[in-house]
């Protein structure tokens, strides 16, 4: 996935990749897919709870409409795993972040203070310029990783705990079973 831009002056009208953009992008994508923060937690993410060591992330603010509140939408701060398809895009983004001098901040944000406002729009774009034309929007990606969880047998309150769902039921909402999965099943019955 990479995000382009098209130039102007003497190239006018070519596109360039955008290297910045196509790291933050990526981590976006990857906070969801990867991880399973909402785009608002995303949003507001700030290297100080990234702790790549450990492999964890904090979640304790949220980002919406281009500011930052100092609580989650459950009022319940929250760590999740940085999983091995996460930790590349975030250890990509830190390096462009350091030769920057924004070792601190926010994430996905210009200037590492004023987070952006729409993710739908930013997920929108990689989409297209993906070529997927798919309906489904960002949030779409929570989904798929709590399918993913699912999928290779981690627990159903685990998965509750890394979405950041106050109930149980709304986490079965979210895990959806594949025919494959259900035959899979069923088999383990026999």
């Amino acid at each position: 996935m990479q995000y382009t831009t098209v130039t102007r002056g003497p190239n006018k009208g070519s596109k360039t990749e955008n290297k910045a953009k196509t790291a933050e992008f990526r981590v976006m994508v990857g906070l969801s897919l990867f991880a399973g923060l909402r785009a608002s937690e995303a949003l507001g993410l700030t290297w100080e709870n990234v702790d790549l060591d450990r492999g964890v992330i904090r979640i304790d603010q949220v980002a919406k409409e281009g500011v930052i509140r100092k609580s989650t939408k459950t009022y319940k701060p929250r760590v999740v795993p940085i999983t091995g398809s996460l930790k590349p895009l975030l250890e990509d983004l830190r390096q462009y972040h350091i030769q920057t001098q924004r070792q601190n901040g926010l994430l996905l944000s210009r200037n590492g203070v004023d987070p952006y406002n729409q993710i739908q729009v930013m997920f929108g774009r990689v989409k297209e310029q993906a070529g997927i034309t798919s309906e489904k929007g960002h949030h779409a990606l929570r989904h798929t990783f709590a399918t993913r969880a699912s999928e290779k047998n981690i627990d159903l309150k685990t998965i509750q705990r890394w979405l950041g769902h106050a109930s149980i039921s709304t986490t079965m909402i979210y895990v959806h079973s594949t025919e494959e999965h259900l035959e899979v099943a069923a088999r383990l019955l026999d």
